[in-house]
């Protein structure tokens, strides 16, 4: 059901970025005010509204079964696939979209296969990081990855090694200073953020230096 929702709203979000053509951030908040808000309701219907809030909200490692394991395996499986299948188009799609559309790409297609991937992705991100942390999980990486990366391929790679080094420093620090292991991995981070502006930094005034 969440997954199903899921897709709902990142289709809504497509949709609602078309009617906005010059303020498409918009269409974020109002599908997120309306997301969360529709949540608190069917959790308040339900019987242990603080305990599944809470979990939703701020994700817990116990709350992942087995099966969620399967599902992680499968959309993982699933977005390699199109990114193998479609890392052309999503790059000129990203780069210049216009170009694109001249170029033949169908910019609806891949939109939508995009979409729907990264609403999948959210769903069972939030058992782990939370609702309201996911979205940090998803940039933070990103962001420190555009510090190093020097073309699209590195970009991906560097976001995936500095995701996948949040989440498994995260939990092993959660488990030892039992903390809730969503924010100890957007800690983590944060810390490979600042960590790599840092360096790039240092990095930057060292070769004017040189050159001075």
């Amino acid at each position: 059901m969440g997954m199903f929702f899921s897709v709902i709203g990142s289709l809504l979000i497509e949709k609602l970025r078309t009617a906005y053509t010059y303020y498409k951030e918009i269409a974020i908040p109002i599908i997120l005010s309306g997301g969360i808000g529709l949540s608190v309701v069917f959790l308040s219907l339900a019987n242990g509204f603080n305990n599944d809030l809470f979990q939703y909200l701020f994700g817990t490692v116990m709350a992942v079964s087995r099966q969620d394991v399967w599902t992680i395996s499968v959309i993982t499986g699933a977005v390699l696939i199109v990114i193998i299948l479609f890392f052309k188009e999503l790059f000129f799609l990203s780069f210049d979209e216009d170009q694109a559309i001249v170029s033949g790409v169908n910019r609806k297609l891949v939109h939508f296969i995009f979409i729907v991937l990264v609403a999948l992705v959210i769903v069972v991100s939030m058992r782990i990081v939370g609702i309201l942390l996911v979205s940090a999980l998803m940039t933070l990486p990103v962001a420190a990855a555009m510090r190093f990366a020097k073309g699209f391929k590195q970009l991906f790679i560097y976001s995936i090694v500095f995701g996948e080094l949040s989440v498994i420093v995260g939990l092993i620090s959660a488990f030892y200073l039992d903390v809730v292991p969503g924010g100890m991995i957007v800690m983590v981070a944060v810390c490979i953020l600042l960590l790599s502006l840092t360096i790039k930094t240092t990095i930057k005034r060292k070769k004017v230096e040189l050159y001075d």
